[in-house]
This record gives structure tokens, C-alpha cells and sequence, in this order.
């Protein structure tokens, strides 16, 4: 009869363990910055529901529902779900960094993914200005402030990077002028109720 030992059994199972932590570690890498690579299709995402959403399939919706747009989610909806996946990327950031500093950059450079998004706020800002100048169903203010909040997550998550040393100061740029057009686009959604309103005089987004 053989009898094993915890020594025993730790060294059979040990190699298994070596592989499974092996497995996690890279799982882990990959999905800590998976957060930052999805930010891109977040946005292109967002921004094609929104120039896509029409006055008349908001109209029906409201009467029908009390929520606009038919199936399209609201801009302001469409603006806090962007918001929501930035405070992902930053929440990974935060308690996970070590997923970011083990990222090859051989295989992907964190900048070029980073930038990969941010360079595409400032075209889903112009889609959603342009929305707020035009007549709409939707109130303002939601959207006013959807536009405050993604604007303080997009600054939030492009200062965290920076002072980590994973992005130049050529992204950090970019974030400032993101956020120039996120609040000029606000502009546009600070008339009364459902009022239509303008870009401030001198926007960068036309």
C-alpha cells in the first residue's frame, strides 16, 4: 500500500500548478489592459448610434415609452456608457498596474492604444454638438451633464497614465484637446428644456 505525503502530493500537482499560474498571469495581463484596447470600439461604437438616432423614431418613442430615440439608446445613455468603460480602464489602472507594466509593448504599445481612442472622442463630440444645435426630443441637461462627467473620466484616466510614465506628452495633448471638444459640444445642450442651442463662438469642432 502507498501512502502520500502533502510532500508527495505537491510534487506531482506542482507542474499543473506552474502552468495554471502561468495561464492566470497572462489572462491577467491581457485583461487589464483589455479595458484600455476596447476604449476605441467604445467610442466608434457610440458615436454611430447617435448620428444615426432621428427626430422621428425619438417622437414615436416618447409617446409610447416616455424614453426617445426607438431602439437607440439616449445620447445622454450613449455618453455615460463611454464614461462608464473610461472609469473601467482607470479602475484597472488603479488596482491592477501591474497588468499594464507586464503589457508588451512589442505586441502593442499601451500610447498607440491609448491614442487609438482618444483621437476618436473628439468625432463622437462633434456627432453629439451637432445633435444639441439641431431640434431634438431629448432634454439638455442630461446630456449637459453626461458631457461634464465622460469629460473628468477621459482627463482622469489620460493624467493617471501619464503620471505612470505609459503615455508621452503627445497623448497627453491629445486628452486636452478631447476635452476642449467634450465641453464645447456641451454648449450645445445648455438651452432650456429641449430647446436647441450653439457651439460656443471659436469651437475646434468645424
Amino acid at each position: 500500500m502507498h501512502f502520500f505525503t502533502i510532500q508527495n502530493i505537491l510534487y506531482i500537482i506542482a507542474p499543473f500548478l506552474s502552468v495554471a499560474l502561468a495561464m492566470a498571469t497572462n489572462g491577467s495581463s491581457v485583461n487589464g489592459v483589455n479595458s484600455l484596447a476596447n476604449l476605441k470600439q467604445t467610442v466608434d461604437t457610440a458615436n454611430e448610434q447617435v448620428a444615426t438616432a432621428t427626430i422621428k423614431s425619438g417622437v414615436k418613442q416618447l409617446f409610447t415609452t416616455g424614453t426617445v430615440f426607438g431602439m437607440h439608446q439616449s445620447i445622454a445613455g450613449q455618453v455615460n456608457n463611454v464614461s462608464s468603460e473610461v472609469n473601467k480602464a482607470l479602475e484597472n489602472l488603479r488596482l491592477r498596474p501591474a497588468d499594464f507594466k507586464n503589457f508588451d509593448p512589442a505586441l502593442n504599445n499601451i500610447e498607440v492604444t491609448y491614442l487609438a481612442y482618444v483621437d476618436d472622442v473628439p468625432n463622437f463630440a462633434q456627432t453629439v454638438g451637432t445633435k444639441g444645435t439641431t431640434f431634438h426630443v431629448e432634454l439638455n441637461q442630461p446630456v449637459a451633464d453626461a458631457l461634464t462627467n465622460l469629460n473628468r473620466a477621459v482627463q482622469a484616466l489620460g493624467t493617471a497614465l501619464s503620471e505612470k510614465g505609459f503615455i508621452s506628452e503627445v497623448s497627453v495633448s491629445a486628452t486636452e484637446y478631447a476635452g476642449d471638444t467634450l465641453m464645447k459640444a456641451r454648449s450645445a445642450w445648455m438651452g432650456l428644456l429641449n430647446f436647441k442651442g450653439s457651439l460656443e463662438t471659436g469651437s475646434v469642432l468645424f
